[in-house]
């Protein structure tokens, strides 16, 4: 996977509309693939077990979080890397609401999406958390039972 721009180059753009959701971290829009770098979510076919002893998809779950998190926060995304072989843009997104309790400041849609239990930190082929600031979310959001971590997982 090949780095791209520096920070002082780097685009940044909103989620098209038209865009479509492929998994709790990944879209494609006007036919290139994206993927939130370090982020990773439930595959569509896993299902979780909720309280009430009901079994949902675990994938979809995911995608319904991501897509709500991009409407309510409208973040803008810009490229870190590529991965030619998969054809897929690693991109990180950032929200800056203007209004609310959280005006002011700035939420990074991973750390969002891991924190309230519906995303997961990337591993790398030794195990390792390829962002360490998702993997102390992700650790948070286990203790928390939050999301997710609050069900079983089939």
């Amino acid at each position: 996977m090949a780095t791209s721009a520096s920070a002082q180059q780097r685009q940044w753009a909103p989620i098209a509309q038209g865009t479509v959701f492929e998994s709790g971290e990944g879209w494609v829009t006007n036919g290139k693939r994206f993927r939130l770098y370090g982020v990773r979510a439930c595959e569509r076919g896993r299902s979780f077990t909720n309280a009430s002893g009901i079994r949902h998809d675990c994938g979809e779950a995911s995608i319904a979080m991501l897509v709500s998190m991009i409407r309510d926060l409208n973040p803008v995304c810009t490229e870190v890397a590529r991965d030619e072989k998969a054809d897929t843009i690693h991109v990180i997104c950032l929200a800056l609401p203007d209004r609310g309790a959280a005006k002011g400041s700035r939420i990074d849609l991973g750390t969002a999406l891991i924190s309230s239990g519906f995303g997961f930190a990337a591993r790398d082929m030794s195990g390792r958390p390829v962002h360490r600031e998702y993997f102390v979310a992700e650790e948070v959001a286990k203790r928390k039972r939050a999301g997710l971590w609050a069900y079983h997982l089939n």
